[in-house]
């Protein structure tokens, strides 16, 4: 009963302090947005209404008129700075990017879909225009001449916009109406590989920070892959690969997500073992992925192959069997949101909070915030498309067997599981209605990295906090 109330109260704090927060940032956003207000009137007073000081004073003006939810304010901050940056430097420049990149967002926190995606390829145009010298002077003859005397900052931040922008596609894809979800899910994809093939050309083909983006491409597809295996309007288009509506099989494209996330994380793994000096435990945190990827897929031997293999290279690179089994004791949800490859910046993420009392071992207490109402078994974090405080929740125990697999009727058809959570049994509750079972079919679609000890998978008790989209 103790660790029940206690469960009961820590939800209730994570849950209350998100909101209180965002409530303070707004009230400060409000008393903020006088002083910028006046700052941009004495500097147009004093120096003229084309002073290259508007262009950083409207941008100020715009952020703090978002956090106000000010948008239509914000826009038009917005838009006269981008006309400030055109008239001082010319119609393309770089300067104008991360504006532009600004108002699309600002438009996407507005509810303004349409523009959105009609604004967007004009931004990816731009940033290739840009990037090849086509649209102003060239930032060198050719990319292999730029690369050659010295990466510029603007080329250097091309593969981050272009993520952003994929971000906010995503975002789309549970703001936008539901028709849209399948256009904005392709888009993000052609933008994220986009972001990969002028990072290599622009940082080399050895630069590790090309990993991160490697990553997120794995992410998208595990997100398409869900959205397939669950079903409706949206998968089918997805499953789409032509014009006339012939579409592949719900397996085929599966497989396809598999095959294609797999040769990503080997793409990782590829990276650092190719470096001068390859990087051993960034290698053996890339097979935790590989292993992770197999179990989500239901592919139990191989993602045991792949966690041994992990084990035994992290141990060549010279950590101890006490440590990585510390780094394994507790189960993760997956997919992993972002890729590490180092073991100690992997455990800072996690940041697991374990409960218990007494002599018991602790159990490791887990945090699911919901992405969107209509992706219930997509974690927020993941791909940093969501920064609103969750809702209510639910705390369940359960517990994990470890590499078990096991055939179920689940949703309509036959499916393979593997690191499901088994014995479900909520413990306490903060929705204002009832939970109903969909919420616990949704939870059994969950699939988590194991506890391992010396790299063996072992079974864990442990509990859920299940976070709703507020």
């Amino acid at each position: 009963m103790r660790r029940t109330v206690y469960l009961f109260l820590a939800v209730i704090f994570l849950f209350d302090l998100g909101a209180l927060a965002q409530e303070r940032r707004v009230d400060l956003a409000v008393d903020r947005i006088g002083l910028f207000r006046q700052q941009v009137d004495e500097i147009e007073s004093t120096f003229g209404r084309t002073d290259h000081r508007l262009v950083e004073a409207y941008h100020e003006l715009s952020i703090e008129l978002v956090s106000a939810s000010l948008f239509d304010e914000a826009d038009e901050a917005l838009s006269r700075a981008i006309q400030l940056v055109r008239h001082l430097e010319g119609i393309y420049t770089p300067a104008q990017i991360p504006l532009q990149l600004r108002r699309l967002e600002t438009l996407g926190s507005a509810g303004n879909w349409r523009d959105v995606r009609e604004r967007s390829p004009h931004l990816v145009w731009l940033l290739e225009g840009l990037l090849d010298g086509s649209l102003h002077e060239p930032l060198g003859e050719s990319l292999g001449e730029s690369l050659q005397e010295g990466v510029t900052p603007f080329e250097d931040s091309i593969p981050f916009t272009l993520t952003t922008l994929a971000d906010l596609h995503l975002r789309g894809v549970t703001r936008d109406t539901p028709v849209t979800q399948a256009h904005h899910f392709n888009e993000a994809e052609r933008i994220n590989q986009l972001a990969i093939d002028v990072a290599y050309e622009v940082w080399g083909e050895s630069d590790t920070r090309v990993a991160g983006l490697l990553y997120r491409r794995v992410l998208q597809n595990f997100m398409q892959a869900e959205v397939v295996r669950i079903g409706g309007e949206s998968a089918l288009t997805l499953r789409r690969y032509s014009d006339s509506g012939l579409a592949k099989t719900r397996n085929e494209a599966l497989k396809d997500y598999y095959l294609s996330g797999l040769m990503l994380l080997a793409e990782i793994r590829n990276l650092y073992a190719g470096q001068p000096q390859p990087d051993l435990e960034a290698i053996g945190l890339a097979d935790v992925y590989i292993a992770d990827w197999q179990v989500i897929f239901g592919n139990p031997e191989a993602a045991d192959q792949a966690y041994k293999r992990a084990n035994d290279l992290l141990l060549t690179a010279g950590m101890e069997q006490t440590a990585i089994n510390r780094f394994f004791a507790s189960p993760m949800l997956l997919p992993v949101p972002d890729f590490h490859a180092g073991v100690d910046a992997a455990m800072a993420a996690a940041a697991t909070h374990e409960i218990g009392e007494g002599p018991a071992e602790p159990s490791p207490l887990l945090i699911f915030r919901q992405w969107s109402a209509a992706f219930p078994y997509v974690i927020t974090s993941m791909l940093n498309v969501r920064t609103e405080p969750g809702g209510p929740g639910v705390i369940y125990s359960f517990h994990l067997a470890g590499l078990d697999a096991v055939r179920r009727w689940h949703r309509d058809r036959y499916e393979k599981s593997v690191s499901e959570a088994r014995h479900l049994e909520r413990v306490s509750e903060t929705f204002d209605q009832p939970v109903g079972d969909e919420l616990e079919r949704v939870i059994m679609d969950f699939r988590f990295r194991p506890r391992l000890v010396d790299g063996v998978p072992q079974p864990v008790n442990a509990y859920l906090v299940y976070q709703a989209f507020r």
